[in-house]
């Protein structure tokens, strides 16, 4: 602040009081009103990595001075001599150690400071690893502690077990464990998209020769957020970075990429598999427990060349490819004597090199228990996430012992690829390298579980112990298709859904605003494990009046288990955090969608039979055969289908279902008919008891009410009569003897 600031402001006649003076004045003030001074707190700004300097920070409520503060670094509590600067240099000497800083000052109010900061993580080494296929320069990279571009190496910096995400401009190209070499094939979540990725390089390589290297450093400034296409690459796409660039076939471009790995590659020690035949190998455990076997291979021009097959006493266990280290990695829980067999394959087009399968050590199954603290998409956190640990390795598995029955398995695998599906396991050597989806997933299955177990004591959905198996990073459609009139390019879906017991999730889709994916929120896993328990149960069939109770049940589990394990006010809608709601439980009508071009269906309007125009909106509906209502009449709705009629509603009219499921957990009056709550895992507990006992495949709204009143029986909950509020609830969505078929 100066004099000239002061009279072209204020009256020129006014003197700058001087800083010191200044300062003085408050420091008395303060004193004299007995204003507290908080202590300094110091932080240091920094990965604490190998060659990072980090930088230490002061903030303190009584003012940090430009002068006279005394640093001193500490590594593992020991000081450090001659490090006395604000910034420090991390060395080799720092590897596997924690770095803090001391602080000496008098702040501004004259009050003398000396404080440590917190301890870094322990110093990492920093590693460089190389992209190739040939070596490309000019993509950017991305780690949890590195950002940066490739040289004309194709060197990029990593810590040990983190992913790295590349790339060109600000496409994003793909993602991947960081390791010392890694080749297009790694990054890809699809051999299409490897494809497109190896095309798209060596084409808009600058001097179109990509033997000598690829350069596509002058897109670096280029700073459109895009994304591969689903389908397949074209000149159009070329056109959008350089139109004086002609598009490198993708045969051509594969046969580049397939030279290049293999003049690369050293398969010394490695033994080399085709598709024609299994390469066999057996363990016999010396003890009953858990042992985790790695099998390491080779890299090749597609996204995974080497699968296993694991049989446990002649039955088949389990199926793994290499994940994104090469290596195939899974554990197997099996008893004293007994064996595994391990068949190797190679799948696709190219040899698997792998070398034999190394066995670790068994350990009990309560040795490989542990308990972690995770973090999920967004801002999930799990504090007691439950998993398995052999070998060094975390995996997203959980298994729970189960006197007199088989254990309850609870597991989390990826997808990799198209067809046919394969995948990996989720394992991770630190807590923080898991992929957040995975995560998700894994916890979402935990909470079902338990909630199916301690709310409504069952065991697991099918109530005899099955496991529960979810599925991140699956890619849908699995092939090109033409859905609803429209082509849908493989792999291009958003979505989660239930098949074969087991649950899938697509990846995130940030392309489309959807950040996460469904894994992420907890309604949505119950709801797809609701099918899972229909489907062990009465076996609704999907389509028509039972197809919606269907989509109903799973849409009342789902807001169950959301509240269950919710605080605060309680939500009643279905879908992702931060995006509208898909449908709403407490009031359906609030949510509407348009009529589109291949839809055919007709609802009811004032009574009456009504065909929607394209692109009206339509609301929810909330009354049986009432306002909006999908008429599922078979001379109406004749042939259920997913396009023209939503299998004659099941997504639409589950929203009256949902509005009966409502009333009866939280009360309420609709269509003038009151309803006392019950409680929404008392409601939980009649629909559940239906569906195991009294639901068949063709149970429609009015067997559903009676099925909800015989499960209801007696019972008597704080004074009300269950079966009465059950008779009420379906009632007040006019669910009544006057409109049932027949009469």
């Amino acid at each position: 602040l100066t004099q000239d600031y002061i009279d072209s402001h204020t009256f020129s006649s006014k003197t700058l009081v001087t800083k010191n003076k200044a300062q003085e004045h408050l420091v008395q003030t303060l004193n004299k009103y007995g204003v507290a001074n908080a202590p300094a707190t110091v932080y240091i700004n920094g990965h604490a990595v190998k060659n990072t300097t980090l930088t230490a920070e002061i903030q303190d409520p009584g003012g940090v001075p430009h002068n006279g503060i005394s640093y001193q670094w500490y590594a593992d509590d020991n000081l450090v001599d001659g490090a006395n600067n604000k910034t420090f240099l991390l060395t080799q000497n720092h590897i596997d150690k924690r770095i803090k800083v001391r602080v000496i000052f008098k702040d501004l109010m004259g009050v003398s400071e000396n404080r440590f900061s917190a301890p870094t993580n322990l110093v990492a080494n920093e590693i460089t690893g190389y992209f190739k296929g040939s070596a490309v320069k000019g993509l950017k990279y991305a780690t949890e502690t590195f950002t940066g571009t490739t040289d004309e190496s194709g060197a990029f910096k990593y810590q040990a077990g983190e992913r790295i995400k590349f790339y060109l401009g600000d496409l994003y190209l793909g993602q991947s464990l960081a390791a010392d070499i890694l080749y297009p094939s790694d990054i890809a979540a699809s051999n299409l998209e490897m494809g497109n990725i190896v095309q798209l390089l060596q084409t808009l390589d600058v001097d179109s020769n990509p033997d000598n290297g690829i350069d596509v450093s002058r897109f670096l400034t280029k700073n459109t957020k895009e994304y591969l296409p689903y389908g397949t690459l074209l000149q159009i796409h070329i056109n959008e970075f350089d139109a004086s660039k002609t598009l490198v076939s993708e045969e051509n471009a594969k046969q580049f990429l397939t030279a290049q790995i293999e003049n690369d590659r050293d398969t010394n020690g490695y033994t080399k598999n085709t598709s024609l035949e299994k390469d066999t190998h057996y363990f016999t455990y010396d003890a009953t427990g858990r042992r985790t076997f790695e099998i390491p291979t080779l890299a090749c021009a597609q996204i995974n060349c080497c699968q296993v097959s694991v049989l446990k006493d002649g039955a088949t266990e389990d199926e793994a490819i290499a994940d994104q280290n090469r290596v195939i990695r899974f554990s197997v829980q099996q008893q004293f004597q007994h064996a595994v067999t391990i068949k190797i394959q190679a799948i696709g087009t190219q040899a698997c090199y792998y070398k034999p399968p190394i066995a670790g050590s068994i350990q009990a199954l309560d040795q490989t228990h542990k308990t972690i603290n995770a973090q999920g998409q967004g801002n999930n956190s799990y504090p007691a996430l439950k998993v398995l640990k052999s070998n060094q390795h975390y995996y997203l598995e959980e298994v729970i012992s189960n006197p007199g029955s088989p254990d309850i398995k609870i597991k989390t695998i990826k997808s990799i690829g198209l067809t046919p599906a394969r995948h990996i396991k989720h394992t991770a050597t630190k807590v923080k390298y898991f992929d957040k989806d995975g995560v998700d997933a894994h916890a979402n299955s935990i909470k079902v579980y338990d909630y199916l177990k301690n709310v409504l004591n069952m065991d697991s959905y099918n109530d005899k112990g099955g496991t529960l198996s979810a599925t991140t990073n699956y890619l849908y459609p699995r092939f090109d298709m033409l859905s609803c009139g429209k082509r849908s390019d493989a792999g291009s879906w958003f979505n989660a859904f239930s098949g074969g017991n087991r649950i899938f999730y697509t990846p995130a889709k940030p392309e489309y605003g959807y950040e996460a994916s469904f894994a992420s929120v907890i309604n949505v896993a119950a709801h797809e494990w609701g099918h899972s328990v229909t489907n062990s149960f009465s076996k609704l069939a999907y389509s028509r009046e039972s197809g919606a109770l269907n989509e109903a049940f799973s849409d009342w589990l789902g807001i169950a288990i959301k509240q269950h394990y919710s605080t605060g006010v309680k939500s009643w809608t279905i879908g992702l955090n931060n995006h509208p709601p898909l449908r709403s439980i407490k009031n359906p009508s609030s949510i509407s969608r348009g009529y589109s071009s291949h839809q055919t269906y007709k609802i009811l309007k004032a009574g009456k039979v009504y065909q929607p125009t394209l692109a009206e909106i339509i609301p929810y509906p909330d009354t049986y055969k009432g306002e909006n209502w999908h008429i599922v009449d078979e001379n109406i709705c004749v042939q259920p289908s997913s396009c023209g009629n939503d299998y004659c509603g099941v997504h639409y009219n589950s929203s009256v279902a949902n509005k009966m499921f409502y009333l009866l957990s939280v009360g309420g009056t609709h269509n003038g008919i009151t309803v006392t709550g019950i409680g929404i895992n008392n409601a939980m507990k009649v629909a559940l008891d239906a569906n195991k006992n009294q639901w068949t495949r063709v149970t429609t709204f009015h067997d559903a009410k009676a099925g909800m009143i015989t499960s209801a029986g007696n019972d008597v909950i704080n004074g009300i009569n269950v079966a009465e509020q059950v008779k009420l609830a379906w009632e007040a969505i006019n669910v009544l003897d006057s409109n049932k078929s027949g009469n």
